[in-house]
């Protein structure tokens, strides 16, 4: 499968190139937290709502042209690089870190959506 963005649609983007995606922690209350990426720049909106990705699926996210769109990349080939290899560089599931960076172990994790 290619990773151009105009094999789907010519005015679409891979937001996981953009200079705008950022990575950010999803805290509880327990201190325990989740990454999740956002739009800096404020364009990932439903619903008159801003949202965020989990980071394990950031390579399917898509937009339409966008106005605030920066290439992380130096050129085309690099850009295509870069997302071609994206999916094996990222985490294959949801992660729930402890409060000091470690990986929390899954069986004392309670449901992440529950335990807000």
């Amino acid at each position: 499968m290619s990773t151009n963005a105009s094999d789907k649609n010519p005015h679409s983007i891979r937001c996981a190139d953009c200079m705008q995606c950022r990575q950010v922690k999803e805290q509880r209350s327990s201190g325990r937290y989740i990454l999740l990426a956002c739009c800096a720049a404020g364009h990932w909106v439903k619903a008159g709502k801003h949202y965020t990705v989990d980071i394990h699926r950031i390579h399917t996210k898509w937009v339409r042209g966008c106005p605030d769109y920066l290439s992380s990349s130096d050129d085309d080939d690099d850009r295509e690089g870069f997302l071609a290899s994206l999916p094996e560089s990222l985490p294959p599931e949801r992660i729930v870190y402890e409060p000091d960076g470690a990986v929390a172990d899954f069986t004392e994790v309670d449901q992440w959506d529950d335990a807000r």
